[in-house]
């Protein structure tokens, strides 16, 4: 069984739907930077990636301060 057998089977289970929000959307595997973002829709992967950069920046500056 290939990644692409292991992501899409428990998507087609699914209905076809976003794993985060259950609109759905048409699997596309390719472009995905984390494989495990393949089942979610592309609205749900903007704002978890806006969440991302959001806590990286956080970080970042609060390191800052502690040096």
């Amino acid at each position: 069984m290939t990644n692409f057998d292991l992501l899409y089977q428990p998507f087609k289970q699914q209905g076809g739907r976003c794993f985060v929000c259950a609109q759905p959307f048409r699997f596309k595997i390719s472009g995905f930077h984390n494989l495990t973002n393949a089942c979610h829709c592309p609205s749900c992967q903007e704002e978890e990636l806006e969440e991302m950069v959001l806590l990286l920046n956080t970080e970042v500056e609060e390191g800052a301060f502690l040096h």
